[in-house]
């Protein structure tokens, strides 16, 4: 009987040391995360290039994750801070640390608002575009532009290009409709058309 005691003491004695070795370590782990957020899950992702691991994190309503290089570096952070799981806010990195990509999404004054920004590992600007943006851009590989449009309230000028920076053509609108000025240009630089329109139609 003694010795049952004995043994009984001798396995839950072990048993809380188990238990207390568990919540240290959790605890220890829990100071690295940042704001306190929960671990979702660690993901190891070597089958895609040179990106090593991706670490989620969530607290409440919020969500945070993280991608890195193999080498350590940041290649994304994501972070969802709303209810509806529309706002948010992701960016990539190239290995330089150069901004590859920027995409924002919230509700403003119940609208819904986006803002998407790419670059070239330069840092120049490869597209942009918003509900806040009045200038939207697009550039091709090269970093010339394709198409810029110009807006300012519901009007609205396209500008094409040809590469080298050589318009194309250019055009004004009004809610999606001819008002103003439509030019043409070939790809040596000649004048091929040079219109005016009033809503929808051709005054000129």
């Amino acid at each position: 009987m003694k010795l049952q005691k004995t043994t009984i003491l001798l396995l839950f004695m072990i048993f809380i040391s188990v238990v207390a070795g568990v919540l240290i370590v959790q605890t220890s782990y829990a100071k690295k995360i940042p704001q306190n957020y929960n671990v979702l899950g660690t993901m190891q992702s070597v089958k895609y290039g040179e990106i090593s691991m991706e670490r989620y994190y969530r607290n409440g309503n919020n969500v945070k994750a993280f991608g890195f290089y193999q080498d350590g570096k940041m290649k994304s952070e994501y972070y969802l801070t709303d209810n509806s799981g529309y706002s948010s806010k992701y960016v990539s990195y190239y290995p330089n640390r150069q901004i590859e990509a920027k995409y924002l999404r919230w509700i403003e004054q119940g609208a819904k608002q986006y803002l998407d920004e790419e670059y070239f590992e330069d840092g120049r600007l490869r597209r942009r575009e918003g509900t806040k943006v009045n200038r939207w851009e697009y550039y091709d590989d090269n970093g010339d532009p394709t198409v810029i449009y110009q807006r300012n309230g519901d009007s609205i000028k396209e500008i094409s290009y040809y590469s080298g920076w050589k318009k194309q053509e250019e055009a004004e609108f009004i809610n999606d409709i001819r008002n103003g000025s439509w030019i043409q240009w070939d790809s040596s630089g000649k004048e091929i058309r040079n219109e005016v329109y009033t809503n929808g139609v051709k005054i000129k």
